[in-house]
């Protein structure tokens, strides 16, 4: 089972910011992932999750002591629209703004992306059987969720199309999203004012996360964006 919260996030520092970037304006993914990673590294009892050793043990806890971050992506191949598809960004916390920009510019090109090609080659010259099963491999073994699916966090937006909210239940303990990117009225410093804004969705396995501490760490994240 899982929780979802919603919070608007007020962007005019962070507009700021990407207008002193000139003409390589940093997306707003970039922010996200960074405040997202600050926020896990201040609360290290969340970042974690469960599973079952060898598919059949006793449930026990898998702890990240980094946070390597699940991006999901559009793949740009007509025939595989239907799929979904991450690459893994690691030591997001200790990257610079810039440094997650130029993963995201390279990983973008999805025919170029490693893991995309082991991912794509798997779904399409085995079995369907065969191939889910391998795919579902890395929930089991921790070494492997690392490689394949990163750490406790993917991070999915489908801004660009104009969808203001996402709220879906993710693969990963945490999952956070962002919306379209518009001015909205809000209430700032007792004043009605319109200001750059979207809306950031956190969703946790509640196995995992207290409401309490969810919403400490979706409070955490817009306070740092």
């Amino acid at each position: 089972s899982t929780v979802t919260m919603i919070n608007l996030i007020d962007l005019t520092s962070i507009e700021a910011i990407r207008e002193s970037w000139g003409d390589s304006k940093p997306s707003y993914t970039v922010f996200v992932a960074k405040a997202v990673a600050m926020a896990l590294m201040e609360f290290p009892e969340v970042n974690k999750r469960l599973f079952k050793p060898l598919g059949f043990l006793p449930r026990k806890f898998q702890v990240f002591n980094t946070v390597d971050m699940a991006i999901a992506s559009e793949v740009t191949d007509p025939k595989y629209a239907h799929v979904a598809y991450i690459g893994i960004m690691p030591d997001v916390h200790v990257k610079s703004l810039k440094q997650i920009q130029d993963w995201l510019r390279v990983f973008r090109k999805t025919e170029s992306v490693e893991q995309w090609k082991i991912f794509s080659s798997v779904i399409s010259k085995m079995p369907s059987f065969l191939s889910k099963i391998i795919v579902w491999l890395p929930t089991f073994y921790p070494k492997y969720w690392i490689k394949y699916r990163g750490g406790v966090c993917t991070i999915s937006s489908p801004a660009k199309y104009g969808v203001d909210m996402l709220v879906a239940a993710w693969s990963s303990p945490i999952g956070i999203s962002f919306g379209f990117v518009k001015d909205r009225v809000i209430v700032k410093k007792g004043k009605t004012v319109v200001v750059p804004s979207f809306n950031l969705t956190l969703n946790f396995d509640r196995r995992i996360i207290s409401g309490a501490q969810g919403a400490k760490l979706i409070a955490r994240i817009s306070e740092i964006l």
